[in-house]
């Protein structure tokens, strides 16, 4: 698991460093800025689920697949008259897939860079014609597969739409204040709500305001635009419309860290190309980075065995009866 992280950090970096001279041309240190980002991922506390945790390798795996497709995808971009690079995207995205069904998204990324780079979304959605063929192959796989119409089936059957809205803006509000900022738990006890609340209200201005952003920064700030875009994205296939049990869980955010770590790199970068701000730049550059790091050493001593881990769970979620009964049976 630690290797494929390690994987992962480097295939952000080396995407990064494709990508932020478009997105960012007035950076004078991009490959600086590419750096701290894949830092940032890859010692947010955040990981912590899905790289420890044996059962979340789904997703850190699925991820490697994502960006290995994103990368082949961007060399095909880069070279069109190389004919033998055009499946390459494809079939890593195929194999992503079949690791986990959330990678569903990877398609709309090139669409995403594209449209905060000023290029042609129809030209752009026709070069990807390949990646709609094997989504439709694998969409056919599923419908084929009876255990899928149990799995939505259930899934439907879990909450109503309006239910399902209200949870989503009260789980999308935790991974923002909570699981981004390092405060990790594996069983967040965070329910549906029965109505409208003051949470909610400040949960939907939240998510309002950071859409607003994207848009507005569309033309000059376009990394700050894709980075926004990015964290929605791989945040949508499990945290937006398909309900399931829980509202919000932290391995989920895997991926999705990587937005957030270029928007904070790229404000790093461009305090850092002022003289005057050099040092204080790098100073807090790192002193971020030592602090994720000591927060993921922290939470990494949860996992030491399993009564360590719901004792941890129980002092953040005390009025849920699962990390409980969990506690329960890890001591017998």
């Amino acid at each position: 698991n630690i290797a494929i992280h390690a994987i992962n950090a480097c295939l952000i970096w080396l995407l990064l460093r494709r990508w932020l001279p478009a997105l960012a041309p007035s950076l004078e240190r991009s490959d600086l800025a590419a750096l701290f980002a894949a830092l940032l991922f890859a010692v947010h506390p955040a990981a912590t689920e899905a790289v420890t945790y044996a059962s979340g390798r789904s997703i850190s795996l699925s991820a490697t697949f994502v960006l290995a497709a994103l990368l082949a995808d961007d060399a095909s971009r880069a070279q069109p008259s190389r004919r033998g690079l055009a499946w390459r995207g494809p079939a890593l995205f195929a194999l992503a897939l079949a690791v986990r069904e959330t990678a569903i998204v990877m398609p709309a990324i090139p669409l995403l860079f594209a449209w905060t780079t000023g290029r042609s979304l129809r030209a752009e959605a026709w070069r990807l014609r390949r990646y709609a063929i094997v989504a439709m192959v694998i969409a056919l796989a599923m419908a084929l597969t009876p255990g899928y119409h149990t799995f939505f089936g259930v899934s439907l059957d879990t909450r109503s739409f309006v239910a399902q809205a209200m949870g989503q803006l009260l789980a999308h509000g935790y991974l923002l204040t909570h699981s981004l900022l390092g405060l990790c738990n594996i069983d967040p006890d965070l329910r549906v709500p029965s109505g409208w609340s003051p949470t909610l209200t400040v949960c939907a201005l939240l998510l309002a305001m950071l859409l607003a952003i994207m848009f507005v920064a569309r033309r000059r700030q376009p990394w700050l635009a894709f980075a926004i875009g990015w964290y929605f994205l791989q945040l949508a296939p499990a945290n937006s419309l398909l309900p399931r049990l829980d509202l919000a869980n932290d391995r989920h955010l895997y991926l999705a860290v990587a937005g957030p770590a270029l928007a904070i790199a790229c404000v790093f970068a461009r305090a850092y190309a002022r003289p005057s701000m050099r040092a204080l730049a790098c100073a807090g550059a790192i002193a971020l980075v030592e602090t994720l790091a000591i927060m993921t050493w922290q939470r990494n001593a949860d996992y030491r065995n399993e009564v360590a881990l719901w004792q941890a769970t129980v002092r953040d979620s005390p009025r849920k009866a699962r990390a409980w009964l969990n506690l329960g049976y890890a001591h017998r």
